[in-house]
């Protein structure tokens, strides 16, 4: 589904971003309250939090091109 189509990309910016964002896989099935808490409803969904406050959301698949300048903006 989706969520496989996406593990490339993820796995391929976690290995190129390591040192500047902790990345975090969650299984929406095995942890519904962290789901409901951020309002999840489609996978997979990405989401930037800085300090618990979520800073954007996307949801569906998004390709590497597209995700990379998005890790650049929030970059420290």
């Amino acid at each position: 589904g989706p969520c496989k189509i996406f593990a490339p990309v993820f796995e391929k910016l976690h290995q190129e971003y390591q040192h500047e964002f902790l990345f975090v896989k969650v299984n929406v099935d095995d942890n519904p309250n962290i789901a409901l808490k951020f309002g999840v409803s489609s996978i997979p969904t990405t989401m930037f939090l800085k300090g618990g406050i979520l800073l954007k959301s996307i949801v569906g698949s998004i390709n590497y091109t597209a995700l990379k300048p998005i890790l650049e903006q929030f970059k420290l």
